[in-house]
């Protein structure tokens, strides 16, 4: 008769040993859409990130079905800023899985298999403002200046109207009374009611002028506040548009999709005329200094260069860091890990899980803890 436990043994080793091995590159580095590597003071080393976070929810799942081997691209040899390369590394099947923030090109669709999208990013621009303070404000003063045209044109109307109604306003005549009333009226037209009201005096006909002077200054005023506010809400200083993109000069990584993109839709629209300068950089031993060299570039250039093309998460930090610098967001775009063709199994039980995180508002929760993004957010 055979031992219980040793035929419970051996089918515990049997089950481990047809787990599938699954090879993971983890891009390391200090951006929005990495993994960072950090080194804890008692030596030991641990991991954050939002594609990192994200998939060790995903891993706690499915880790009785595979085993996982992890390799970082600060280690490899592996480590650059050319995405459409990790993609060649997974097509050649060196990895099983890449953990980073992939756009959806049709070049990579024939090397790799993505995974349902985990977030929206967006292609953005990184660079100084256009013009300076005094500029700006003219941006939001010149829309009002006919706004402000029609109060002082009104208070001119109503001063003479109310110049005639009310002679015993002032016991001054002439000149004098007649401006005394006209700038009282245009003051009023901007919410100045005192002269107005105290030098009236006490006729039926000039007290009701009076208080339709102030009902409409009141009404005018209010909706010249409306109007500041709704430009300031909606002003965005110096940004650079779609429509203006093609004339400007950018800077960007060989390889890297945000830059492809902006380049293909330069080159069917018929302005693409040499826009993009592309680098190559090899650098993640210390993490994303790649991406710190590039703005370097940019801002040592700046005279040479109108930006620098990124994805926005990936420029949140860098934003934080160099605060002089803003981001103009051209369009949003699906990101997702990308999979081994070979790997059917594992990209169904990868993307199931997903749908998972994202129906119980957990990969929400995760996007939104990275990129401080509120619940309504379109990047989470």
């Amino acid at each position: 008769m055979k031992n219980k436990f040793f035929d419970n043994n051996i089918i515990n080793n049997i089950d481990e040993n047809e787990k599938k091995t699954i090879k993971i590159l983890v891009i390391i580095g200090n951006t929005g859409t990495t993994t960072q590597k950090i080194k804890n003071t008692d030596g030991s080393i641990s991991y954050k990130g939002f594609p990192w976070e994200l998939w060790k929810k995903i891993e706690e799942k499915i880790k009785n079905k595979y085993n996982f081997i992890y390799f970082n691209s600060d280690e490899t040899g592996d480590g650059s800023t050319d995405y459409d390369m990790f993609c060649e590394l997974v097509n050649q099947g060196k990895y099983d899985i890449c953990l980073g923030t992939f756009y959806q090109t049709d070049k990579r669709e024939k090397l790799i298999n993505y995974t349902t999208p985990i977030n929206i990013d967006f292609l953005s621009i990184i660079h100084f403002p256009e013009t300076t303070l005094l500029g700006n404000i003219k941006k939001i003063v010149f829309p009002i200046s006919k706004l402000v045209g029609i109060l002082i044109i009104l208070g001119i109307f109503f001063g003479l109207i109310l110049s005639i109604i009310d002679k015993k306003r002032n016991n001054k005549k002439g000149k004098i009374y007649l401006f005394r009333v006209i700038f009282t009226t245009i003051s009023s037209m901007f919410g100045e009611m005192g002269f107005l009201t105290e030098n009236s005096s006490i006729t039926f006909r000039a007290m009701i002028f009076v208080l339709f002077i102030m009902i409409i200054g009141f009404i005018l005023i209010t909706f010249v506040e409306a109007e500041i506010l709704k430009n300031l809400l909606s002003y965005e200083a110096d940004k650079i548009s779609i429509d203006t993109v093609g004339n400007k000069k950018f800077i960007s990584f060989n390889g890297y999709a945000p830059a492809n993109k902006l380049k293909k839709h330069l080159e069917i629209s018929g302005r693409y005329n040499n826009n993009l300068k592309l680098f190559n950089f090899n650098k993640n031993k210390e993490g994303d200094n790649d991406t710190d060299e590039l703005l370097n570039i940019y801002m040592k250039n700046n005279d040479k260069y109108d930006g620098v093309v990124l994805s926005y998460c990936r420029s949140i930090p860098l934003l934080k860091k160099y605060p002089r610098l803003i981001a103009s967001n051209l369009g949003n775009e699906l990101v997702s890990y990308v999979i081994n063709f070979k790997n059917s199994d594992f990209l169904k039980d990868v993307n199931n899980n997903i749908m998972i995180l994202k129906n119980n508002l957990e990969l929400q929760r995760i996007c939104n803890s990275y990129y401080n993004q509120k619940s309504t957010s379109s990047v989470c």
